[in-house]
């Protein structure tokens, strides 16, 4: 659940030949050194299970807050999602 005092980070991307040079950790990074400057007071995102970049969400210091699930989610073929996020 968003409260008012919570950013929520819609999209970060890197393009697949710049991943593993230290831009995603950059990018990630400078959004929430703004979004603390704003003062918000946690950053949330989603991301889908399968989503490689997990790890490295865990790795900067994101967690898990919910996982999610559409009742019907398997019969489309729709990964389940989490809710990660931290405190600032």
């Amino acid at each position: 659940m968003l409260r008012r005092q919570d950013a929520l980070f819609v999209l970060i991307a890197v393009k697949l030949e710049f991943c593993g040079k230290g831009i995603s950790y950059y990018l990630l990074d400078g959004a929430i050194k703004q979004t603390k400057e704003q003062g918000y007071k946690q950053v949330k995102l989603d991301v889908l299970a399968i989503n490689p970049s997990l790890g490295f969400y865990l790795a900067v210091g994101l967690e898990l807050l919910a996982e999610t699930r559409a009742t019907t989610s398997a019969k489309f073929g729709v990964p389940p999602g989490y809710c990660m996020g931290r405190s600032l």
